[in-house]
């Protein structure tokens, strides 16, 4: 019996390796995401522009990664549009502020930091506890990069509905683009729906499921760094 157990044991050994791993691999990673804003408000917003509706959606629509691990998740979300050519003069207008959102998964702490794609300075800073999201599950599935999805809704005052998001149980850590929480898996696609003509989608196009560098997510140092409410105040102050 003795000869039996020592090699059930040692058989074991990589099976006990491997569930770790694949454990592991699960909670921890980068997930790519591309934000497609609908036609109908570049139009509203560029429609008398140099550029034509098509460089206008590459320049528009951008491309954010969120970092996350079982404890803290890092939402980037570039400042900066690539232009290149003879649009690039027009550079200026594509460039807005860097916005990255540090959140604590287990208190649900949130904290935005906005900076200057240029400098890498934080202009300001906002904290607040961030509540958990309430969804309705609809049971409805969507096969995202590989992924089995399930959709959950919200709905407004009036019964109608304004967001909905795919997520994935396959990847169980309660993340997702922007500040959308609260679901049992990330969350891989979004619809903002203001209305049927203008729905914003923000959808994962890659996903890498791997050990990040222990300094990647790290809660962002405000120190001397305004609030968004005393950011305010000073320029207010600075054109009177």
């Amino acid at each position: 019996m003795k000869s039996l157990v020592i090699p059930s044991i040692i058989l074991s050994i990589p099976l006990i390796f491997f569930s770790m791993q694949t454990l592991h691999e699960n909670h921890e990673g980068i997930i790519e995401y591309i934000t497609i804003v609908p036609d109908k408000v570049l139009k509203e917003n560029f429609g008398s522009s140099v550029f034509t509706m098509e460089q206008i959606r590459d320049l528009v629509n951008k491309k954010n990664r969120l970092y996350f691990d079982r404890h803290a998740s890092l939402w980037h979300e570039s400042g900066e549009a690539h232009i290149e050519g003879k649009y690039q003069p027009y550079s200026h207008f594509f460039k807005t502020t860097e916005v990255i959102i540090y959140r604590d998964l287990n208190s649900n702490l949130n904290i935005e930091t906005y900076q200057n794609p240029k400098s890498q300075t934080i202009d300001f800073y906002r904290k607040n506890q961030l509540e958990k999201s309430k969804w309705e599950i609809t049971g409805k599935k969507e096969i995202i990069l590989n992924y089995e999805c399930i959709e959950a809704i919200k709905k407004n005052k009036f019964g109608e509905i304004t967001v909905k998001a795919f997520y994935t149980p396959e990847i169980p850590i309660d993340v997702g683009p922007y500040e959308y929480n609260g679901l049992d898996g990330a969350i891989l696609k979004v619809y903002e729906i203001e209305d049927r003509d203008n729905i914003t989608t923000i959808e994962a196009y890659r996903i890498d499921l791997k050990k990040l560098d222990n300094d990647l997510i790290k809660c962002p140092d405000t120190t001397n760094v305004p609030t968004h409410k005393t950011y305010l105040k000073s320029i207010s102050h600075s054109h009177k």
